[in-house]
């Protein structure tokens, strides 16, 4: 490993330390719910314990828009199409976040989880949704990091965008 990979490696170590430590100190929060409806990339209609249906919004990723019967923006089909093969009807975990529960459209605002996977985190991974810098949570700088990877790479919308 290259010394500059090997500081930036090192830079980002507490940063996912303290994602880890933000999952363990929100578990008493997180709630399993089941997805009825991928809507696009970076929302998804859930079914509650208490059988209400909420739309999520990821916190932490922004995936291409679908536009609603507009014509879609550059990679949005894969995102949304990746997504449902994921998640859809399927049990997932809902993790909040310390700070703001919903959003300006009153959606839950939360990190999705698999049993093995922080879905947001892979759909970056991935290159089929880009990290959301307009505010601050506790995995930004772990988000980022993997975009920068995406890019850097040229994976996904990375590759096939712009």
């Amino acid at each position: 490993m290259r010394r500059s990979q090997i500081g930036l490696f090192l830079l980002m170590f507490p940063i996912v330390g303290c994602s880890t430590t933000e999952i363990h100190q929100n578990e008493s929060a997180s709630e399993q719910v089941i997805v009825l409806r991928v809507v696009d990339g970076d929302t998804i209609e859930v079914q509650m314990k208490d059988g209400s249906q909420e739309r999520v919004r990821f916190i932490g990723i922004d995936a291409p828009e679908t536009n609603g019967g507009n014509a879609p923006d550059c990679y949005a089909q894969e995102s949304a199409d990746f997504l449902r093969g994921e998640i859809d009807k399927s049990t997932i975990t809902l993790i909040p976040q310390p700070t703001d529960n919903r959003d300006k459209y009153k959606r839950l605002l939360r990190y999705v989880h698999t049993p093995t996977d922080d879905v947001g985190l892979k759909m970056i991974d991935l290159g089929l949704a880009t990290s959301y810098p307009w505010f601050n949570h506790p995995r930004k700088g772990e988000y980022k990091y993997a975009e920068d990877e995406a890019k850097r790479k040229n994976k996904g919308l990375w590759g096939e965008c712009e």
